[in-house]
């Protein structure tokens, strides 16, 4: 047997993580296409320039992932969610995704999810402990 080394830790280096990620991507391109990864922010601001609220989310395939959707809480209850939402939605459409996904918790948006039409396609019960939260998926529409 050869001399490995197996090592665990909770602080990886960058360069290692890298290499990781490049074998991966390399891999998995014989199986699947261009990953069409991009980043995407819609940001609501005042007229100073301040941030009142933001949405941040990535593109892989034709899928938007939404990883950030956060209101200060002065503009909350006014619609702008609703307005950062179909922001996002289309401009995703624009860079040729069909689908957006998020997660959120049961203390957080799920209604709010709900009635723009995301629908709950995974649940996890405590996690975190005594919390569940929802994996949400829409399919975009040109209408």
């Amino acid at each position: 047997m050869q001399d490995f080394d197996i090592q665990v830790t909770e602080d990886p280096q960058s360069a290692d993580v890298e290499i990781i990620k490049q074998g991966s991507r390399e891999y998995n391109r014989d199986y699947l296409p261009d990953i069409n990864m991009r980043n995407l922010a819609v940001f609501l601001r005042d007229g100073k320039g301040k941030v009142l609220g933001e949405i941040v989310g990535v593109t892989r395939w034709t899928t938007l992932y939404i990883e950030d959707v956060w209101l200060t809480k002065e503009v909350r209850g006014q619609g702008w969610g609703t307005k950062l939402m179909e922001s996002a939605e289309r401009h995703a459409l624009r860079m040729g995704c069909t689908f957006v996904e998020l997660g959120t918790f049961d203390f957080q948006a799920r209604p709010f999810y709900e009635n723009l039409g995301y629908v709950v396609v995974d649940t996890k019960r405590d996690s975190p402990p005594g919390r569940e939260s929802y994996w949400m998926r829409k399919a975009l529409t040109t209408k």
